[in-house]
């Protein structure tokens, strides 16, 4: 059996103590790292929700300023669709140009227009009927 001397014991103490120095700060980076992919991803779809609603808005003004005005020159009101439609319509598409290449994101872009051109038809309809 071999004896230990306090050299030995002073070295395995040093070398245990760089291993949990090591280890920590590799967890500490870990969750770091983590925690910073998750803040960027957050704030990311934070600013692609607000851009959504932005440009859902305006659309939604625009076709409330177009109604208005062929209204005055046709003397009939002219329906339009809910703002939800506008935002679902915004949401699912930048969703779709988030997501896969060139094709996928114009047959996507393509059936999310039908959708919300079906949904804006129904919701106008359901607007007249309300109106009656």
């Amino acid at each position: 059996m071999e004896k230990f001397t306090i050299d030995n014991i002073k070295f395995i103490v040093a070398i245990a103590g760089m291993i949990g120095a090591i280890s920590a700060s590799i967890i500490a980076g870990i969750f770091m790292i983590l925690n910073t992919w998750l803040n960027r991803r957050s704030d990311e779809r934070r600013q692609l929700l607000e851009l959504c609603c932005k440009i859902a808005t305006e659309n939604f003004n625009r076709d409330i300023e177009q109604a208005k005005k062929s209204a005055a020159k046709s003397g009939q009101p002219i329906p339009i669709a809910p703002i939800d439609t506008y935002l679902i319509h915004m949401i699912s598409l930048i969703k779709s140009i988030r997501r896969g290449s060139q094709k996928k994101m114009f047959s996507k872009w393509r059936s999310v227009s039908e959708a919300t051109r079906d949904a804006t038809k129904q919701a106008i309809k359901e607007d007249i009927q309300r109106r009656k």
